[in-house]
């Protein structure tokens, strides 16, 4: 007859196998799912205009932004100049083809994500740029370069609190980042929170002495102070950084317009036209300036031709 320590032990053994594999079912946990990002589609009209930031002078052009000064009988437009917009093709691009596909092969490749939310927003398709920022930031969470891209889109859509959100989070992130400020600054410009603006442009210039747009938006801040001879300077000076910065030459003559001094207004709106001939806000600008001279067959030629290349005051 077996022994009764035996047996016990036996049944001790199956019962602790029992034990271990009822904690290993317990514990065992399928791989997560890929993730899928649900992207709104949307129709947005397209700008003829250079998608910088759009508004009125002293005022500023960024993409769909408006607002408006009555300081001056004229309106003069003058260009903020935002990282991450250029003129938007029609339709998806092979670029975004070839980033979905990427996406396709591995829905973890955070780089795919960034590199499609960068086409979208040249596109001004901002929608799914930021749901592919917001993927990007699940996968990277510690990357400046996703809140600021994200801010720039925010912005784009003048959901303005969610920009700066996006904005202080980066700088968080990276607190060395120009561009950041920059882009923190032509916020609390579109906010009308002009001393902030030229605070974070003037961290913005710290950080990086030879930053153009940063002058550039300084000034264009500095404008709606009416502080036109600093104003200038800054546009002189982002001028000498890139010589052929036709923004900087057309927000110049703003300046020289708000000094009513309007024969260097024209020059500089002439030397902006030069450098890009389909600037419609400089010809509408130098229009404007024509027509305060004295000029008005000029004046209207201008208007005629910021007209057909689709200014809309």
């Amino acid at each position: 007859m077996p022994n009764k320590n035996f047996l016990l032990g036996i049944v001790t053994m199956l019962v602790i196998g029992i034990v271990i594999q009822v904690f290993l079912q317990s514990t065992h946990k399928e791989p997560p799912p890929p993730i899928e990002v649900s992207a709104k589609t949307q129709e947005s009209e397209q700008n003829t205009q250079s998608p910088k930031i759009e508004s009125k002078v002293p005022s500023n052009e960024s993409t769909p932004a408006n607002s408006n000064s009555s300081q001056m009988q004229m309106e003069f437009s003058t260009e903020i100049i935002e990282p991450l917009l250029n003129n938007p093709p029609a339709g998806d691009t092979p670029e975004i083809i070839q980033y979905t596909q990427a996406i396709k092969d591995n829905p973890y490749d955070a780089d795919a994500y960034l590199g499609r939310a960068n086409a979208y927003a040249n596109l001004r398709n901002f929608d799914n740029a930021i749901a592919d920022y917001n993927v990007f930031i699940e996968l990277y969470p510690y990357s400046a370069v996703g809140y600021n891209n994200r801010g720039n889109a925010y912005d784009s859509l003048k959901d303005y609190p969610k920009a700066l959100s996006d904005f202080n989070q980066a700088l968080e992130i990276n607190p060395n980042s120009a561009m950041t400020y920059s882009n923190r600054g032509n916020v609390y410009y579109n906010l009308g929170n002009y001393d902030q603006a030229i605070s974070d442009h003037n961290k913005a210039l710290e950080l990086d002495p030879n930053y153009a747009d940063a002058y550039n938006n300084r000034g264009n801040a500095l404008n709606k102070l009416k502080d036109y001879y600093k104003a200038i300077s800054d546009f002189n000076r982002a001028i000498q950084l890139n010589p052929n910065y036709a923004h900087a030459y057309n927000n110049r003559g703003v300046s020289y317009a708000g000094l009513h001094d309007y024969n260097l207004a024209i020059s500089s709106f002439s030397k902006a036209i030069e450098l890009n001939p389909n600037y419609a806000s400089a010809y509408n600008n130098r229009g404007l300036a024509y027509k305060e001279s004295g000029q008005p067959q000029k004046a209207e030629e201008d208007f005629r031709r910021a007209r057909q290349l689709g200014y809309n005051p």
